[in-house]
């Protein structure tokens, strides 16, 4: 009892602390610090950030925002059933399938999308972790066989995806230039904004701020890259398809 420190943080199912502490103990026996492995991720994407233009810094957001909320939706479905490799397989097709919707909705609704739809679109993707915040506020507070919740995930990743398929869609359609150059830079910003999201979140983001705070970060990011947008708008409209 003596050798228990009470200063320490409770380790909980959102909040899992001593998830970061394992980490950080494996890493030990390596004499490797965890911070050596993220000081020069976060020196790289300030660099990369600067060089981009808005619709490439948005889609970074949106692909760090997809792939943080894909691996959050199965660490819940883990935490709540116990099991998740069952329906990895599935969760994961149904968002790759939602990807491949996304750009379907576009040209068929939206085919001509401007800065405009840009822009609020990722003020959608910046508001959905609120919406996914009181969806697992919901489901906790049901019983765990109902097949309410199976089908909750089942849309909740679906809708996700699709948002990313059509914002990645009005990205490519806005950028102007040759489609080799238009196709590397807007897939290269949302392939580096995934690989990141996934690595932090993993991680560190998770555990170190827990549910809650992970989903207002999202939200934040994408109404600040929205805005981002929203002031450049003018200085864009000589880049981008009119």
């Amino acid at each position: 009892m003596n050798s228990i420190q009470e200063n320490t943080g409770l380790n909980k199912d959102f909040t899992p602390q001593a998830y970061l502490k394992q980490i950080t103990l494996w890493l030990s026996h390596f004499h490797i610090n965890l911070w050596v492995i993220w000081i020069p991720l976060f020196i790289l994407i300030p660099i990369l950030i600067i060089r981009w233009n808005p619709i490439q810094v948005g889609m970074f957001t949106c692909g760090f925002s997809a792939s943080a909320i894909e691996l959050l939706l199965l660490i819940t479905f883990q935490i709540v059933y116990g099991y998740v490799y069952h329906v990895a397989g599935i969760l994961i097709t149904l968002f790759m399938a939602g990807l491949a919707i996304g750009p379907i909705i576009q040209k068929r609704y939206v085919r001509s999308p401007n800065l405009g739809h840009f822009i609020i679109l990722q003020s959608i993707i910046g508001m959905f972790p609120l919406l996914l915040m009181f969806s697992l506020t919901l489901i906790r507070s049901i019983h765990p066989a109902s097949g309410f919740i199976h089908f909750l995930f089942l849309i909740l990743m679906l809708i996700i995806s699709i948002l990313t398929g059509i914002f990645f869609a009005f990205a490519s359609k806005l950028q102007k230039g040759k489609i080799p150059e238009i196709a590397s830079g807007i897939y290269s910003s949302d392939l580096i904004g995934s690989a990141v999201g996934a690595l932090l979140f993993a991680a560190l983001l998770f555990p170190l701020l827990g549910l809650r705070n992970l989903l207002l970060l999202i939200c934040c990011l994408n109404l600040f890259s929205a805005l981002y947008t929203f002031i450049r708008r003018k200085t864009l409209a000589n880049n981008l398809v009119s």
